[in-house]
């Protein structure tokens, strides 16, 4: 669970998913841009509303099989996040900056 009020990139709920659990995470977690509510987890429109996050943890409890399709999707969303595919677009946007700098100066 992370409800947070803001996090760049909330590292323990990448770690949580990769491990099965179901997750609750505020949308203010940059890592909800990659994460999709009811597929792989429930995502919290405002992290201050206790109302809202009891109602996720009630519907975890109450409906098991949510909990477990939760569970699997979130262990494939984890698998995306590698050091490779970090790399990879970390070396594209480096590459694209290089680029338009490049052509600035022309």
């Amino acid at each position: 669970m992370a409800p947070s009020l803001e996090d760049s990139f909330n590292l323990p709920v990448l770690e949580a998913l990769a491990c099965g659990l179901p997750s609750v995470v505020s949308r203010n977690a940059g890592v909800s841009e990659w994460l999709t509510h009811g597929v792989d987890s429930l995502l919290l429109d405002d992290p201050e509303d206790a109302g809202e996050l009891t109602e996720a943890l009630r519907a975890l409890a109450e409906q098991p099989q949510l909990g477990r399709t939760l569970a699997e999707n979130g262990v494939l969303t984890a698998r995306r996040f590698t050091w490779d595919a970090h790399a990879s677009k970390l070396r594209a946007l480096l590459e694209t900056a290089a680029e338009q700098k490049k052509a600035s100066r022309g």
